[in-house]
């Protein structure tokens, strides 16, 4: 993912139009009151989604594996790489991932992409410092072949014994690698900004998707002389990554959720659908007929013939990489690699709601979603004396409805119950939304600056003071 530099909020206050006489105006949604009570049904059903086997990785002298942001698995292998570089898990058994090699005391620093290179060899990408290949025949053993130095590489793709590699504000670079301790750079294209990954069709063609341009289709049918086609332009999203399966291309868009094309023509991409998932989806995965979306917050299942959600299920930590196969989902949860397991044929109800409630004269509204494959309904709700309605009890899949708290005069929180078997029981806080007045003045505090250098803010009067917030994703 990208380099979040600086983060600027700018809210205003915007005063509602008055619809009086506005025959366009939206009707005022009708209102039904929730039943009091927030327990769980004495019966719940089976839930479809489960997590079957866990593996915190664990690296001596440090913290442990941090920021899984790819995985790739090759029959009975997981390559998953990160901050702490490369990891090698024996994934045969679903249940019980074992660690078979990395990250060594000494192999601390991020690496961004990982693809096989037949059986017995992978490549992987450092935006410093360039192609890394390694030999993997014995897992337990982490050999590097060879480093290409080139800055911005990062996307990644492997078609009949070339190499694609995606490399910033340059293009794309080509690599013979039918001798993998021996690649040969064979060509170049010009014209990509920042492709963050690539997918390969296995019949010439290439799909990059570039933060800049959208969705672009490469013709490489004569491999080392590649030629970019017309991008596909998001408006208001950037993609993170693509995915090809059996003529369709599936693009992130992480808070836009993730766009399906029709590749048939696969110099035009044509828009099918889109998933919109709840958190910002940075990586999907397909097979089995399913789409599997890693999002932040959780791991999302979708049924792609009925384009209806199977089940949502959140996270222990931060979910950015996610392969699927049969009927297992391989999720990169920052330190740990997960087994997700969906049960054909079973379905249920999965309640998605908000991290917060904002209270704003008395008055909390907020959305919730089933993001299950089954009816979800509104058991009951309590806040603290507090009045909570719905626009309705039952939800279908993928379903949305509006839920309102009102006659509070201070911070609360707000408890659901429904018939989500994963978690029929849900809390959620419910905050003041006014900020502070514009001139207050702010509480004296001392910041330490990346140099070790603390500053009060007290002494600072006179001089124009930015606090910057920041992230590396």
């Amino acid at each position: 993912m990208p380099i979040v530099p600086l983060l600027l909020l700018l809210a205003c206050e915007v005063e509602p139009l008055d619809s009086a006489g506005d025959s366009d105006a939206p009707a005022a949604p009708a209102w039904v009151a929730v039943p009091p009570g927030c327990e769980a049904p004495g019966t719940l059903g089976n839930d479809p989604l489960n997590l079957v086997g866990q593996l915190r990785v664990t690296q001596e002298g440090r913290a442990g594996f941090l920021e899984a942001v790819d995985i790739e698995v090759d029959g009975d292998l997981a390559y998953v790489v990160g901050m702490g570089r490369l990891v090698i898990a024996d994934v045969s058994d679903r249940t019980a991932p074992v660690q078979l090699s990395g990250p060594s005391e000494t192999s601390f620093g991020k690496l961004h992409r990982v693809e096989p290179i037949g059986e017995d060899y992978i490549a992987t990408t450092q935006r410093e410092d360039g192609l890394l290949l390694w030999d993997v025949r014995d897992p337990t053993v982490q050999d590097q072949l060879l480093q290409i130095d080139a800055a911005g590489m990062e996307g990644l793709a492997y078609a009949e014994g070339r190499l694609y590699v995606g490399v910033r504000n340059e293009g794309l670079r080509v690599y013979d690698v039918s001798d993998p301790p021996a690649p040969i750079e064979t060509g170049r294209a010009a014209g990509l900004a920042a492709t963050w990954e690539l997918a390969a069709t296995q019949d010439g063609w290439l799909y990059a998707a570039d933060a800049t341009l959208g969705l672009v289709p490469i013709d490489v049918q004569s491999p080392d002389a590649p030629v970019l086609g017309v991008p596909v332009s998001f408006e208001d999203a950037a993609p993170l990554h693509v995915r090809y399966t059996d003529e369709r291309v599936y693009v992130s868009l992480g808070a836009a959720g993730v766009d399906v094309f029709d590749v048939i023509d696969r110099a035009t991409p044509v828009w099918l659908e889109n998933y919109a998932t709840s958190g910002s989806a940075v990586m999907s995965a397909v097979a089995n007929g399913r789409l599997w979306v890693a999002d932040h917050e959780a791991v999302t299942v979708y049924d792609l013939a009925t384009h209806t959600p199977i089940h949502r299920d959140e996270v222990e930590q931060f979910s950015l990489a996610v392969w699927a196969e049969g009927d297992y989902g391989f999720v990169g949860d920052w330190n740990h690699i997960e087994m997700w397991q969906v049960t054909p044929g079973v379905s249920a109800p999965s309640l998605d709601g908000p991290s917060e409630l904002r209270l704003r004269d008395g008055v909390a509204t907020t959305i919730i979603t089933n993001q299950g494959g089954a009816q979800l309904h509104l058991l009951g709700a309590t806040a603290d004396g507090g009045t909570v309605e719905a626009t309705t009890l039952t939800l279908a899949p993928g379903e949305s409805a509006n839920l309102r708290v009102s006659g509070l005069d201070a911070e609360s929180s707000l408890c659901v119950a429904t018939d989500d078997p994963d978690d029929p029981v849900q809390s959620f806080p419910i905050r003041s939304s006014a900020p502070p007045p514009a001139g207050l003045q702010a509480p004296d505090f001392t910041l330490t600056d990346l140099d070790g250098a603390s500053y009060r803010l007290s002494e600072q009067l006179g001089k124009p003071v930015l606090l910057v917030y920041f992230a590396t994703w």
